[in-house]
């Protein structure tokens, strides 16, 4: 990489489209350069610190080569204008400790409300090298500008991971599960087949489960009154059963579930209407 000073141009757009509250851009964010897919052979980590005052824009930038001591740094200032961040002054650290390939390059990225991730393009001035995907989420800390040693990217390995499942960000995971709605599963009159109306959202609550170490589900099987106790408590048994072999064929480790079988005896209706039966067919979830 040549020493001199390069003119980058660094394109930040964010849709600002808010379901877990407003995002904080202050601070640190920290993520993955990649080509098609973010896996082993990911090369480049990216570190972003960046700071906004009303409409003026500061971000320091550190790109490492992955597992190795590999890294340049760079600043750049820009400005915030109908909810785009836009940073086009760009200078190369004349002391970054440089062994990767590096000519200007750009980035395009948008803030992702539902996940909290920011997610876009990272680009050749060039056009000398072809695109590259990037993926940032929110973290703590501060980028050491001219760290010789080798830094560990041990988190990458998670991140890649959690990513990969469909996991929101890490800042967003706490708000999730403290505001996740439980909903019951229901099954058809003696029947323990689970419908494919229920299959997203028992994904969502697989999502909310893995992005918690400490956290596990109960399910808890029911039933109507119709047949006897012991055909019942058998029935919500099997209900309960379907419940979590879909939860572990989709990816929720079998020690983090455990089930209750309850028959009919907790109803959340009468059992003397058919709606009420209806509802009584169910399934229920509860974190423990």
């Amino acid at each position: 990489m040549r020493n001199n000073l390069l003119q980058l141009t660094v394109v930040f757009t964010f849709l600002l489209q808010y379901s877990w509250g407003q995002v904080t851009y202050n601070g640190l964010w920290k993520g993955a350069v990649f080509s098609a897919k973010i896996d082993d052979s990911t090369e480049q980590v990216v570190f972003v610190s960046m700071s906004k005052y009303k409409s003026n824009l500061e971000a320091f930038i550190r790109i490492e080569k992955k597992g190795t001591v590999s890294f340049y740094t760079f600043k750049t200032q820009g400005d915030f204008l109908d909810s785009i961040l836009t940073f086009n002054k760009s200078q190369l650290d004349k002391k970054s400790k440089d062994q990767i390939s590096a000519e200007p390059w750009g980035m395009r990225l948008k803030y992702i409300d539902s996940t909290g991730y920011m997610e876009g393009e990272l680009f050749s001035a060039n056009k000398t090298i072809s695109s590259k995907r990037i993926v940032l989420f929110k973290s703590t800390g501060k980028i050491d500008a001219l760290d010789k040693k080798e830094t560990s990217h041990a988190w990458f390995y998670l991140f890649q991971k959690e990513y990969k499942l469909g996991l929101v960000a890490p800042d967003l995971r706490d708000e999730v599960r403290k505001n996740f709605q439980f909903q019951s599963v229901y099954f058809d009159p003696a029947q323990d087949i689970l419908k494919e109306e229920f299959q997203t959202y028992l994904k969502k609550v697989i999502q909310v489960v893995n992005g918690h170490t400490d956290l596990r589900l109960k399910v808890i099987g029911h039933t109507d009154w119709d047949g006897s106790d012991s055909y019942n408590e058998k029935l919500s048994l099997k209900r309960a059963e379907t419940i979590i072999h879909f939860l572990e064929t989709n990816g929720l480790s079998r020690d983090r579930i455990e089930y209750e079988f309850q028959g009919e005896k907790k109803p959340v209706e009468s059992n003397e209407t058919s709606e009420g039966k209806k509802r009584n067919r169910r399934v229920d979830f509860q974190f423990i």
